[in-house]
């Protein structure tokens, strides 16, 4: 409910959120709960092996879901 008691409007029922991750898992592409772009973060050219710096983005990408800013990030 809103602050005045009314329910929120409920976004159309085919959306999606955009996801955080890009297709290959290496670059991560946060946007806060207002909708608001935190940066863009890309591991593609970091040392190490493919398999688990995919493992380590994907581990940042979901703890980072509640984070509000490119501070928290």
């Amino acid at each position: 409910m809103s602050g005045r008691g009314r329910r929120a409007a409920l976004p159309p029922t085919d959306y999606r959120k955009a996801p955080v991750l890009d297709a290959d898992g290496l670059v991560i592409r946060p946007v806060s709960g207002t909708g608001k772009p935190l940066g863009v973060w890309d591991f593609r050219d970091s040392p190490g092996p493919v398999d688990f710096r995919r493992a380590l983005v994907a581990a940042l990408a979901a703890q980072g879901r509640g984070w509000g800013s490119q501070d928290t990030y």
